[in-house]
């Protein structure tokens, strides 16, 4: 066995700045103190408030996590024959429940994958705790699914997640007017699993294509070059499923 170094054994410091989802809820008065559902319902609330980052990077305005996850829901109505339409619902629902605690996390906000996905996997299980019952415990078993996607539902509700990002990075380009290319978002459709997912997708790139009319593709924030950057695909692709 290796010896634990100074560099691997966390110091007071590195304890005390752990993030927690109790120093993350401080001053948030609706929410503290209380089990009710209410106080659960207000602090999914803050969904709606909360900006999806990726697009930021672009100069744009963007969209919430509650508009995002809401799409994916009605999207996850034309599931394919077979699989659990209310399922493949919930999960688009539940998703990103973590995101009213932790936010939306992004390759670039320095959080590593491994810290992301503890801060996520923390807020699901104090919420299934704080607020605890069948309807928490179903919430927390979906999230868990989706993020395993190990079943057809929640690979089926993956995709969507990725079928959204498409759809609303040709929608921001559109407004746009040819001088915002989100080039670098379609790099998603290599993740796709479902036949469901991959035919749409071939869609809405066929309806990108059409949006550009032939005019010179930007591509994210290596435009001069014509291409995302290596390291920052690389980046993307490691931190997505």
């Amino acid at each position: 066995m290796a010896e634990m170094t100074s560099m691997d054994t966390p110091t007071r410091k590195d304890v005390a700045d752990l993030w927690t989802v109790e120093k993350a809820l401080t001053g948030n008065d609706l929410v503290q103190g209380s089990s009710s559902p209410i106080s659960l319902f207000h602090l999914l609330g803050g969904l709606k408030a909360t900006k999806r980052e990726g697009w930021k990077r672009h100069g744009i305005n963007p969209e919430s996590v509650a508009d995002h996850s809401y799409r994916m829901g009605m999207i996850a109505m034309f599931a394919p024959q077979g699989l659990d339409q209310v399922k493949c619902m919930k999960m688009c629902m539940v998703h990103d429940v973590a995101e009213s605690v932790v936010g939306d996390i992004t390759p670039f906000s320095g959080v590593s994958k491994t810290e992301k996905a503890r801060r996520e996997t923390a807020t699901i299980e104090y919420i299934a705790t704080r607020w605890s019952g069948p309807h928490t415990s179903e919430l927390r078993e979906l999230w868990h699914e989706f993020e395993a996607a190990e079943i057809p539902e929640a690979q089926f509700a993956q995709d969507i997640d990725k079928i959204d990002l498409l759809l609303q990075a040709v929608e921001y380009e559109k407004d746009g007017k040819g001088q915002r290319d989100l080039g670098e978002f379609m790099g998603v459709v290599r993740k796709l699993r479902t036949e469901a997912g991959k035919a749409w997708a071939d869609e809405i790139l066929l309806e990108r294509e059409k949006l550009w009319e032939g005019r010179e593709h930007i591509r994210g924030e290596q435009a001069e070059k014509g291409g995302v950057s290596t390291e920052a695909q690389k980046l993307q692709d490691a931190y997505y499923a």
